[in-house]
């Protein structure tokens, strides 16, 4: 025994001598429940933060200079947590399609939208399920700056 250490009596490691049967819990199920589908969200989009950097941002500045033109619509595909909608001054219609922003992500687009004059349309879909007539659009730039080409699928589709 190493000197100023009291010695401990070993537990057998029996379940039944670590529990403590006459100790209660009470679990709010339904509360622990909304506590870890509000975790999940959060965990599913607090990994794009960096996103939000200005280095990051860059690209979207770099992009409205070719892309944002005049009476253009832009369709953009994937987007959270940034998007072109932020960075346009010409073009006048958005498609975007982000299977995963989160309702919050998505009134700041129309908000901002709606701030510049500009129509946006938000399509909370795969690419292979957009379904709006490539006609309708007129003169259109494709963005592709946040695209995530897997996210969370083990194969492309």
């Amino acid at each position: 025994m190493r000197r100023g250490f009291a010695a401990r009596k070993r537990r057998s490691g029996r379940v039944g001598e670590l529990v403590d049967g006459k100790r209660k819990a009470h679990l709010d199920i339904e509360a622990a429940k909304d506590a870890l589908d509000e975790s999940r969200t959060r965990a599913r989009f607090e990994r794009w933060a960096y996103l939000r950097s200005n280095t990051y941002q860059l690209r979207y500045k770099i992009l409205c200079e070719y892309a944002d033109r005049e009476d253009t619509t832009l369709v953009e595909v994937g987007g959270y947590t940034n998007t072109v909608v932020d960075f346009i001054s010409r073009a006048k219609r958005v498609h975007l399609i982000e299977p995963n922003a989160p309702p919050e992500f998505q009134a700041h687009i129309q908000a901002t939208a709606k701030s510049k004059g500009v129509e946006a349309f938000i399509h909370s879909c795969l690419l292979s399920d957009f379904e709006t007539p490539i006609e309708s659009l007129g003169r259109y730039s494709f963005v592709m700056a946040g695209l995530d080409i897997m996210g969370e699928n083990d194969k492309a589709e």
